[in-house]
């Protein structure tokens, strides 16, 4: 059986096992934040997708209804934009625009 010296200097010094808990620690943060934004970009997908479909159910709304209903003075067609927003960031926004057509075939105005 080999038996070991005493005074044997065969393992880390104070430095190395510093230099990699600084180095642990760096990769647990980087993996904490990683999930962190990945999680708020989750969410901030979750109010886009609710603010689409709120906005393309108004815009549903105002192409169910006669033309001359829709409030806006134009001559061929109407734009119309829904924009729906949501937080006090004001990149959190939805923007939907459509036009609708007053002319049908023979240029007279559509009715219901």
């Amino acid at each position: 059986m080999k038996s070991f010296p005493h005074n044997s200097e065969n393992g880390f010094s104070l430095i190395e096992v510093l230099i990699a808990l600084v180095i642990l620690v760096i990769v647990i943060l980087g993996g904490g934040l990683y999930f962190f934004y990945g999680r708020l970009g989750i969410n901030r997908e979750g109010y886009r997708r609710a603010a689409l479909e709120l906005a393309s159910q108004k815009l549903e709304e105002l192409e169910a209804v006669n033309y001359k209903a829709v409030n806006y003075k134009a001559v061929d067609y109407k734009k119309v934009t829904v924009t729906v927003s949501w937080g006090d960031n004001p990149d959190n926004k939805v923007e939907l625009v459509t036009l609708i057509a007053s002319k049908i075939g023979s240029g007279e105005d559509y009715e219901d």
